[in-house]
């Protein structure tokens, strides 16, 4: 009983460490991108972050980010309100978006944030450090209390699949 309390101590705090944030935030900014995901309720999470972001930027452009989900993107951050907005329905995963991205963000002062769930922020910024010779600002979801929580088995996973996707594709973590 013991270990079995002890694995789920390590092995949490192991995954809310592998979290990357951002805490000090710019001024301003021009972009808040969000990938998608590959369920609704996730890409729905790092919707509303976004969402929370542009109040906080409302000259912000929002970018929707990939080529599944994008319809569904869209169709929801409308229902929410927001016109300023592009969508990029080309990628089909983490360096696609980072690749077709650079190409809608050519001006190399451009500030954006990057928004996508806690397991996947460290994969994706260093993902998009290879693409963007640039400083972006993280956002992960806060997604402490849902299916990918850094808390739960499945959030263990989740971070094991991106770590290990990290080291392999990008070589650091």
């Amino acid at each position: 009983m013991l270990i079995t309390i002890a694995v789920y101590i390590v092995l949490s705090i192991l995954g809310i460490l592998y979290i990357k944030k951002d805490d000090e935030l710019p001024l301003c900014v021009d972009f808040i991108v969000v990938l998608s995901a590959s369920l609704d309720k996730v890409t729905r999470n790092r919707l509303d972050k976004a969402i929370e972001l542009m109040d906080k930027y409302p000259n912000a452009i929002l970018v929707l980010s990939g080529k599944r989900e994008a319809a569904y993107m869209e169709k929801y951050i409308q229902q929410k309100g927001v016109s300023n907005y592009l969508v990029q329905k080309k990628s089909t995963n983490t360096f696609e978006d980072a690749v077709y991205l650079n190409k809608i963000i050519k001006n190399i002062n451009s500030k954006f944030i990057l928004v996508t769930s806690s397991a996947h922020q460290r994969r994706a910024a260093h993902t998009f450090s290879k693409v963007f010779r640039r400083k972006f600002w993280n956002q992960p979801t806060n997604d402490i209390l849902t299916y990918y929580s850094p808390l739960t088995p499945v959030g263990w996973l989740a971070t094991l699949f991106n770590l290990f996707k990290d080291i392999k594709y990008n070589r650091s973590l």
